[in-house]
């Protein structure tokens, strides 16, 4: 079945107070109706935590009591009963080397609280630091797949995390037949009693590779698809209803990506949602109307965070934040420009042209820069075509 390109339009949110400098290689996840991001790389390591509240559009810097992470890079944040765990990311030091890369946060009582190795565990017993690797929650446990290690290489590993035992178990044969193999940069989503992972990087070769794992018999599939994304490392992914959507990422050989792409569980099949042109500077500016095609998709970094909430998606990317909703259903074309500023009064954006058509100007109002770096941005998009 030859996939269909579905309609969406991504709109600026502005940020009045404070909010995160521009950063990749972050955490982030959602829980109780806020956005809560840890460390990354701007132009260095950071360790800073932040919350942003979806219904009041404001960022919150957090400080937090007890034995907070370090300047974490490329590490893994989940939720699970007002409690975020965040795994691996540790810079490999001999300080690090003795301590267990986890850390629970209590939102209720804002206390850190770090896991610490017992003297019976060993990486036999409970994985070690690792960056790029993918975490998910199912049931009462945390399932970390994959990863690499700053001197040992790629890791094909697959743990679980008891969130009422608080102990780790190794949940598959390190076999390259049995599963997706060893990889990092790739996503993982859970949806019903599955495990979805795809793309990432294996040695030096970059996937596109779509695999489930099963909860319940406990076995890898490979899935199998016609089509879908290209070659991917460090993208992110999301469940919506009963799809998975993959954003961004890209190869070592070129620019990262901007598409958006929509797997649909029942009926495994792909189709793509938006796709960002490459905008040359050369381009001048037109107003482009709410109704009109021409609407706009924010050039993005190839990595990238996500989180979810009902029918409101919200994506932590490159230096821009994205939330992505349903409730509204403007129509565009596939290929999409990237904001460069936004008219004062109708608040209207201006997108890139070539020279040699008008550049058009804003008889309704003023333009002013939205200030992209720090900007939080949101999709919309019309219902899906299967």
């Amino acid at each position: 079945m030859k996939g269909k390109t579905a309609e969406c339009v991504w709109k600026p949110i502005p940020q009045s107070k404070s909010s995160p400098c521009d950063r990749y290689k972050h955490a982030c996840c959602i829980c109780k109706g806020f956005v809560y991001l840890h460390g990354g790389r701007h132009t260095t390591n950071l360790s800073d935590f932040w919350r942003y509240s979806i219904e009041s559009n404001e960022w919150e810097m957090l400080h937090g009591s007890g034995d907070g992470p370090e300047e974490l890079e490329e590490h893994s944040m989940v939720a699970y009963q007002g409690m975020l765990c965040v795994f691996g990311g540790m810079l490999d030091s001999a300080f690090t080397q003795t301590k267990a890369p986890l850390w629970m946060y209590d939102i209720d009582s804002a206390r850190w609280t770090e896991c610490r190795h017992t003297e019976a565990e060993t990486e036999s017993t409970a994985p070690a630091n690792r960056k790029g690797h993918s975490a998910v929650v199912y049931s009462s446990s945390m399932y970390v797949y994959g990863g690499y290690f700053d001197i040992k290489g790629i890791s094909q590993e697959f743990w679980a995390l008891s969130f009422d035992t608080g102990e780790w178990s190794c949940i598959s044969a390190l076999s390259y037949d049995t599963g997706p193999g060893p990889r990092h940069g790739h996503s993982a989503v859970v949806y019903s009693t599955g495990m979805y992972l795809f793309g990432g990087l294996m040695g030096l070769s970059e996937q596109k590779d779509l695999w489930k794992w099963d909860f319940t018999s406990r076995n890898w599939s490979s899935i199998r698809t016609s089509q879908g994304p290209p070659k991917v490392v460090g993208h992110s992914s999301v469940v919506f209803r009963d799809s998975m959507l993959i954003f961004g990422g890209g190869i070592s050989s070129s620019r990262p990506q901007s598409s958006l792409w929509k797997y649909h569980f029942s009926s495994q099949t792909w189709s793509k949602l938006a796709h960002t042109a490459k905008v040359a500077e050369s381009h001048s500016l037109a107003c482009a109307e709410a109704t009109h095609c021409n609407c706009t998709l924010p050039a993005l970094h190839r990595f990238s965070t996500h989180v979810s909430m009902q029918d409101v998606q919200t994506l932590s990317m490159g230096h821009l934040n994205i939330s992505y909703t349903n409730k509204e259903c403007t129509f565009l074309n596939d290929e999409l420009q990237p904001p460069t500023s936004l008219c004062k009064l109708c608040g209207l954006l201006r997108l890139p042209r070539p020279k040699q058509e008008s550049s058009g100007k804003c008889t309704r109002g003023s333009w002013e820069p939205t200030g992209r770096d720090q900007a939080l941005t949101e999709l919309s998009f019309a219902e899906q075509l299967s």
